[in-house]
């Protein structure tokens, strides 16, 4: 996916399916391929999007990359209450800084 040719494109659009599917590593892996712009934009709406799915799945990674997210407005409205929740909930499911 991280190339630049027609099978970047392909590797970019298998991911979605996966993701799509449920597959949270994929959701990750593309949250940051969307926040480095790897697809070809910048793009921190769709970068939050795909980690909010993985931390609404459960993944404390993500929960704790969605609270920060939501503590700078990465992509989604500054929310400061709604960051110190999935802080929480990602230290309730394991996730150590």
């Amino acid at each position: 996916a991280t190339r630049g040719d027609d099978s970047g494109r392909e590797g970019i659009l298998l991911l979605e399916d996966a993701a799509n599917k449920g597959d949270i590593a994929a959701m990750k892996i593309l949250a940051r391929f969307h926040a480095a712009g790897i697809d070809g934009e910048v793009s921190a709406t769709k970068s939050t999007d795909w980690t909010r799915l993985a931390a609404e799945q459960g993944d404390a990674e993500a929960m704790f990359q969605y609270a920060i997210a939501l503590d700078l407005g990465f992509g989604v409205a500054s929310d400061p209450q709604s960051a110190k929740t999935w802080h929480k909930k990602a230290l309730q499911n394991g996730y150590v800084e």
